[in-house]
């Protein structure tokens, strides 16, 4: 009797999945796999960073951090730990892609010791390091290796600041090299949608755009 049950179970299952469109492994997928919170927020170890379709929440160490987004102009870097990036030129394995807002969530899931002794040295930057959101993830990337910096050769280049509202003289440190048909994908995705940046004219000496390896480069010499 048991045996006839069980034989009948499996057969209305095989038939409402054949009807549905469903292989019998996606009637199964996601059992036991996942976990949510009260809220319906997806939540996952730093090493996993995946999410069912809501809010992205890594947890690490003694807290947890956002790292979801819905559309351009939401991330920001985060360096993970008590001291920032460091000492040095920072790299794109120096950050993490976090949403807008989250960077003292970051420190506090990050930042293990009560009384961590940082080295004296000046805050580092690199402005080809961004964070963008990509597939509703907040992304580390290097500008100068990416799709938005290819190149065929130095007319597809043009330069620009790093940050997004620039105003009168831009150090060349601060300058990024970018495909010319890129620039409002660039804006977008470094500029906050909440800010509306002043009327005002900038302008750079010193530097030109220059196609290196299929993508553009900043050329100071």
């Amino acid at each position: 009797m048991l045996r006839s049950s069980l034989t009948l179970a499996l057969v209305g299952l095989a038939l409402y999945v054949g009807c549905g469109g469903t292989t019998m492994a996606d009637a199964f997928e996601g059992v036991g796999t996942s976990s949510l919170t009260d809220a319906g927020t997806s939540r996952n170890d730093a090493s996993s960073g995946t999410s069912d379709g809501g809010t992205t929440v890594v947890e690490a160490g003694s807290g947890s951090y956002v790292v979801s987004c819905s559309g351009p102009g939401q991330c920001a870097l985060g360096a993970p730990g008590c001291c920032g990036a460091g000492c040095g030129t920072p790299t794109a394995a120096s950050y993490v892609g976090i949403q807008r807002g989250q960077e003292q969530a970051l420190f506090a899931a990050t930042c293990t010791q009560t009384n961590a002794q940082c080295p004296e040295c000046a805050e580092a930057y690199e402005p080809s390091i961004q964070a963008f959101c990509r597939d509703n993830k907040c992304v580390v990337v290097d500008v100068r290796k990416d799709g938005i910096a290819s190149c065929g050769n130095d007319d597809d280049c043009m330069l620009r600041p790093a940050e997004c509202c620039p105003c009168d003289q831009v150090d060349v440190s601060r300058l990024v090299a970018i495909r010319k048909d890129r620039d409002t994908n660039y804006k977008q995705q470094v500029c906050d949608p909440a800010v509306k940046c002043p009327t005002c004219q900038w302008r750079y000496d010193g530097a030109r755009p220059k196609c290196v390896d299929n993508h553009c480069a900043v050329d100071t010499n």
